[in-house]
């Protein structure tokens, strides 16, 4: 058997143990689907015939996509009487809904406020404590009491009350089905009362699109501490710039505050030493990080275990200013499209069997001389 003939087997060999393990361990198939996903975008100015806002927040949307998605269109539909403005946007090659329907509803309003922990909750937590003990002592009779207390009692959402172990800051966790209900009972009276007069709650979780597997329909719960103000500490206005970076564990965001903001985060941060500092984009919380010494030079980073799409839209959001205008997602259409090419995978096991089959082939020329 001359050189070649052994050179190119051995390629084969190495080729095929390479594909054999790719088909092993990944969950990919060798022909991906791709996926184009259209959103019908609603915009109404939270002013009556204030088209300017309108048209402002049309463009702050396009911002954010052609920074995220660069291949994107966007059609300017219908726009009825200075009323609101119709717009469609299609995003090709992407599957997750969720993550693009949150950026064209999302106002990209920056807040950070300050957070009361578990230990401070001890009334409100005793309340619900309480509360959820009473879900079994009411039956179906009792439900004909027109008080709220009755009817939720019977529809109680499955809020747990214990802290997560992967994120202490958070007091519970609620079904994204029964957020709306949580939201009358946390307005209940006697709920109401067992709460700080400043607590202001808020959500933050990870939701995964419906076209992946494992979503997780799970949403934590946050209780801030506003000290009766109405705005935040820091907002949009307090940031100089914000990136996407890298660190050894990933995406992160890094901003640095404008001179104001440098002195309000530095003093923030000082008074909140141990504790953990809220920061929410559109009204979501995207992290809670525990302060460990006064932080100087107006320079701040989150991470949230967030992807490169992720971390770019929110430097993208706090790095401008606040949609203008409400922007509501009326529809969405996804498009299967069926792969033409191969997945990259297939390129390994090619380099496998040509880097083999060259080695072997020198190897055995070698030999033989």
């Amino acid at each position: 058997m001359n050189i070649l003939v052994k050179s190119f087997l051995i390629g084969l060999v190495m080729a095929g143990l390479v594909f054999a393990w790719f088909d092993k361990f990944s969950s990919k198939q060798i022909m991906l689907p791709e996926y184009n996903v259209e959103h019908t975008v609603w915009i109404n100015s939270f002013e009556k015939n204030n088209e300017t806002d309108l048209y402002r927040t049309a463009n702050l949307l396009e911002k954010r996509l052609k920074g995220i998605f660069p291949g994107y269109e966007m059609t300017h539909a219908v726009n009825s009487n200075e009323q609101g403005l119709l717009l469609k946007f299609k995003i090709k090659n992407t599957e997750d809904t969720l993550f693009t329907q949150e950026i064209l509803s999302s106002d990209g309003l920056l807040e950070i406020f300050e957070m009361y922990t578990v230990s401070e909750l001890n009334p409100f937590l005793e309340t619900m404590a309480n509360f959820n003990t009473k879900k079994d002592s009411v039956d179906e009779k009792e439900s004909t009491d027109s008080s709220l207390l009755s009817e939720l009692a019977l529809n109680k959402p499955d809020l747990l009350i214990e802290p997560h172990y992967s994120d202490l800051s958070a007091i519970g966790s609620v079904n994204l089905k029964d957020t709306a209900e949580l939201g009358r009972l946390l307005r209940l009276p006697q709920i109401v009362k067992s709460l700080p007069n400043d607590a202001r709650y808020c959500y933050g979780s990870k939701l995964e699109s419906p076209i992946r597997k494992g979503r997780n329909d799970k949403m934590s719960l946050y209780m801030l501490k506003t000290r009766g103000r109405e705005k935040a500490f820091l907002q949009n206005d307090d940031i100089l710039k914000a990136r996407l970076d890298y660190e050894n564990y990933g995406p992160i965001v890094s901003f640095e505050f404008t001179e104001k903001g440098s002195y309000v985060w530095e003093n923030l941060t000082r008074l909140n030493i141990n504790r953990p500092l809220a920061i929410l984009v559109g009204g979501k919380l995207i992290s809670a990080p525990k302060v460990s010494e006064a932080i100087t030079g107006g320079r701040c980073m989150i991470n949230g275990d967030f992807t490169v799409a992720e971390a770019r839209s929110i430097a993208l959001m706090i790095s401008g200013q606040p949609l203008p205008a409400r922007s509501t997602v009326i529809e969405t259409k996804i498009e299967t499209i069926k792969a033409n090419k191969p997945n990259r995978k297939l390129l390994l096991p090619f380099a496998a069997f040509l880097l083999s089959a060259v080695a072997a082939f020198l190897v055995f020329k070698t030999l033989k001389a």
